[in-house]
């Protein structure tokens, strides 16, 4: 559980980064136009055209989080 939620928030606090540098601004809303997702994914590491991996990733790593947070604290 522990692993999951550090995950998250490493996942989070890189995007924050990489949108700033990307961007000049700070966001926590990942871009819907594709070029920049694909920029964004690159500044993280990703190989060329991984824009869709990337939120991919970023959605099933925000589920597994909320699913921890949910058993932790509401049942």
């Amino acid at each position: 559980q522990q692993h999951r939620l550090a995950q998250a928030w490493l996942l989070a606090s890189r995007l924050r980064d990489a949108i700033t540098l990307l961007t000049g601004r700070s966001s926590d809303v990942l871009p819907t136009e594709p070029t920049q997702l694909s920029t964004l994914a690159r500044l993280l590491g990703y190989p060329p055209a991984s824009g869709a991996r990337l939120v991919e990733d970023y959605r099933r790593t925000t589920r597994q989080a909320h699913a921890v947070v949910e058993k932790l604290f509401w049942e």
